[in-house]
This record gives C-alpha cells, structure tokens and sequence, in this order.
C-alpha cells in the first residue's frame, strides 16, 4: 500500500490547524503531480480558513489549468467579495454542466460549501451526491444535520465509516452527529472532542465542538471556559463569538456584552450562519413592521 505523504496536512487541516497544515504543506517533497495538488488544494484552503483571501487570489492565477486550484480560488472570491456571489453561482453551475470540471472532487465540494452558505442545501446535496470522499461524505453529513435530516445523517455517516471508521474527519463527523442526535450522545461527543485535543491540540475547531457538548449538556461554565480559551487561540474565530453569544444568551450575561460580541460577528464574518439568519430575522421584522406603520 502506498505511503499516504499527505496524511499530516490533510489531518491538521481537518481539526481546524491551518497554520500547522500550511507549514506541514510547505515542507512536504512530493513526487507526484496528484499528491502536490492535494497537498496545494489544502493548504490553499487553509489560507482562505483563516481569511487570507488575497493571498490565495494573487498566487492562483485565474489561468491555471488546475480545476482543483480553481475552485479553491472560487471560494476565496465568494468568501472576499459579496458582490461576487451571483457570478459564483454562475461559475458553479457552468462547472456542473461540464464533464471536465462536474466530475471533479474538490470542484464538488467547493460547490457544496458555496450552496450551503447560500442556504441552497437541495443544490449543495446534488453535487455532493456523486462526491465518493470522505470529505464529501462529511459535508453531507453536516448538511443533513442542518435540515435536520438525522437519519439520512446516520445513514451518510455509516458510509463513512465503511471507508475509515478511524479516520479523523470519521470521528468528526460521529461527534457532531452525535451532538445533534442528543439525549445521552453530546456526552460521547464530549470525549471524542477531548481525546482529540489530547492527541493533536485544542485548537478553535476542537475547543468548539466540546463547549457545544457542554451546552446541550447543560455545562455552561465549562463551555464558557473552552470558548474563552478558543477566543484566546484566535479572537476572530467566527464560531467561538456565535458560540459565546450562545452560551452567554442562556447564563443571562448583560446585554451589552452579548451585543458586543453580536457586533463583532457581524463585522468580521457577515456570511456565517449566525450573522446570516440574524440579517433575515431582523428583515422580516422590518417588513412585517412596515406593514402596521401608520
């Protein structure tokens, strides 16, 4: 069997540690073309994770001949540019009509993360649905969860499991699963969590995924604890501010904290979920109230 040379940068990637998966990346000397593209395509994408848009827009030319490369240059655009989010569709749907690129996995997952910021989850499940990696598998998973498809969810994470009951992205996917399943699982989710961070390191990624637990476990103090210690990782990390204004909503926080912390996701990560199903509730409010103004 051959040597997987990606496997540390794929795996850091995956637990959230896009600095150490683009220094895993970059000191990796591979010999074939397949692997330098996995290899580029992740570390690639861990730039466009931590916001570094520019970076990834100058250094992939919109010449190159990757599909690959191409898609995670998609992404930064979209992610970089409201204004671009209709041409991106456009791109996308060009894409999935083409034999060259529609066949394309990292082209069907880029598509499926843009349709799934889009809200337009019936499009992101058809391009993932010829998608045959584990990373497909995982987004589908997390979509299913999100419609709150949970046993079309099980049944997606069963295929996973097929693959690489053990591997990394697998035992990500049974947590979050887990999570949303509830009852006694966000506890079994809790200690995948833990044995991660004990394994790799807590990073953003991982310290969230183990204060939802304790919230849906009702641990507050434990899960303000983890998502102080991610704000300390990275301040700016969109899912520990909607996490905290979460966890701080429920522990009857003041107010203006809670605002401030509202504020700051709006202004550094307008496409978040959080600040995306904030902006039609408070447009909804706003046309129901024009209805009764006198």
């Amino acid at each position: 069997m051959d040597a997987d040379n990606v496997f540390e940068t794929r795996t850091l990637f995956q637990i959230g540690n896009y600095q150490g998966a683009i220094n895993a990346g970059q000191s990796l000397n591979l010999k074939t073309e397949r692997e330098r593209t996995e290899r580029d395509v992740l570390v690639y994408r861990s730039y466009v994770a931590q916001g570094n848009y520019d970076i990834v827009l100058s250094e992939i030319s919109p010449s190159n001949p990757s599909h690959d490369l191409q898609a995670v240059r998609l992404l930064a655009t979209y992610l970089s540019d409201s204004s671009s989010k209709s041409n991106v569709v456009s791109t996308i749907q060009q894409w999935m009509s083409e034999n060259a690129t529609a066949g394309n996995s990292t082209v069907q997952i880029i598509s499926g993360l843009v349709y799934s910021h889009e809200l337009t989850f019936d499009e992101a499940l058809r391009v993932l649905h010829q998608n045959n990696t584990l990373e497909g598998h995982a987004l589908t998973t997390q979509i299913l969860i999100r419609i709150d498809r949970l046993d079309l969810a099980e049944k997606e994470l069963a295929v996973m499991k097929s693959i690489d009951e053990d591997a990394t992205i697998s035992q990500l996917t049974q947590a979050w699963l887990n999570i949303a399943l509830g009852g006694e699982k966000p506890q079994e989710a809790y200690y995948i969590f833990k044995e991660m961070e004990m394994k790799y390191t807590g990073t953003p990624l991982l310290l969230n995924g183990r204060a939802v637990a304790c919230m849906h476990l009702k641990k507050w103090e434990e899960a303000e604890r983890l998502l102080l210690d991610s704000s300390e990782k990275n301040p700016k990390d969109p899912d520990t501010i909607a996490n905290l204004i979460t966890c701080y909503t429920h522990t009857k926080k003041p107010q203006e904290v809670i605002n401030r912390y509202i504020t700051q996701l709006r202004t550094n990560a307008p496409n978040h979920p959080w600040s995306v199903q904030l902006k039609a509730a408070e447009e909804s409010f706003e046309r129901n109230l024009s209805r009764y103004a006198v």
